[in-house]
């Protein structure tokens, strides 16, 4: 896998098929999701030495033949080059977790709750370590988490957090806790395809110009399941989590797309414009500095930032 999306989904976004009218149009030279950035046109220098969304489909690969060692080897890659990308830190913690390595997966799954409030599996499944290394007080607590968040959705909450809820409930249920450590614990199935990942990303596209944040965010957690530490795809995850009102995560996940990609155009943007919304003119202004820097010649992404700026600037005047 290339360090973009897969090339069936760039040549859909490339040729318009869709009609989708993205912010940032991805283009061959750079990806999508958020601005292109990069691409072919830069240095040698200015990429990155690991190819980290290909190493992170290998270690998917690996995770389902059932090699967990060798996919913890690919997630440890994965999480040393991208240290706050949430999915990889629950891979990695997944793949310990299959080899019965309690202690270090519970580090892991313990980053990936950190950088990915809403990875609502990584939670259950860090109570679930926590169980099997006999610490029922610290699975007690990511259950108590577990269930304050569906008291706050209510009728309303998804699949995945209901799903996540119910299965450490079940392993802290008297009748799991009879059972032997073996029986308690079986490797979390991992069963999406690359075409998967670009059917998400597609509609979460979608999703997003139709003003459908929500919905979008889901579609993109998929899509971090396919394509892993991918910039395009955090990218646009930190821009709908915005949009949502979800500033935390939004530059949790701006920071992540930039430690990949960091002369990422449409993280670059989307970041200044974040510093607009939260008035910090200062970091806006340096987020400007770099795309002038970045796009040489010029480029939309400058040129929609620096409208940001002047309106914030004739508001406030």
């Amino acid at each position: 896998m290339s360090n973009r999306p897969s090339r069936t989904l760039i040549a859909i976004i490339a040729a318009s098929a869709l009609g989708l009218a993205l912010p940032g149009m991805a283009a061959a030279n750079g990806g999508g999701g958020g601005g292109g950035g990069g691409g072919f046109g830069n240095a040698p220098s200015a990429r990155p030495t690991v190819d980290v969304a290909a190493v992170y489909r290998d270690g998917i690969a690996a995770y389902q033949a059932g090699d967990y060692r060798a996919a913890e080897k690919a997630m440890r890659t994965v999480t040393r080059e991208a240290r706050s990308n949430a999915q990889g830190h629950y891979m990695l913690g997944l793949s310990r977790m299959a080899q019965e390595k309690w202690r270090p997966a519970a580090s892991a799954l313990k980053k990936a709750v950190r950088y990915d409030e809403a990875n609502y599996d990584a939670r259950a499944q860090l109570g679930i370590a926590y169980l099997q290394q006999d610490k029922t007080d610290k699975a007690a607590a990511q259950m108590a988490e577990l269930d304050e968040l569906l008291a706050g959705c209510a009728d309303a909450c998804g699949p995945q957090l209901t799903q996540a809820a119910e299965t450490l409930r079940a392993a802290m249920s008297p009748e799991a806790a009879g059972e032997d450590s073996a029986s308690l614990y079986t490797p979390v199935p991992v069963t999406f395809t690359v075409e998967d990942g670009d059917a998400a990303y597609l509609d979460a596209v979608r999703l997003i110009n139709i003003g459908l944040y929500d919905e979008a965010l889901a579609k993109l957690d998929h899509a971090q399941d396919v394509f892993g530490p991918h910039p395009d795809v955090l990218t646009y995850v930190g821009f709908a989590n915005r949009k949502a009102g979800n500033y935390t995560q939004a530059i949790n996940f701006y920071t992540a797309a930039l430690e990949l990609q960091a002369d990422h155009i449409g993280a670059n943007e989307y970041l200044g414009e974040y510093y607009v919304e939260l008035g910090d003119m200062d970091a806006a202004y340096g987020q400007l500095a770099k795309l002038e820097a970045i796009c040489d010649f010029g480029c939309a992404e400058t040129d929609e930032l620096r409208g940001w700026i002047e309106r914030a600037e004739a508001k406030s005047s």
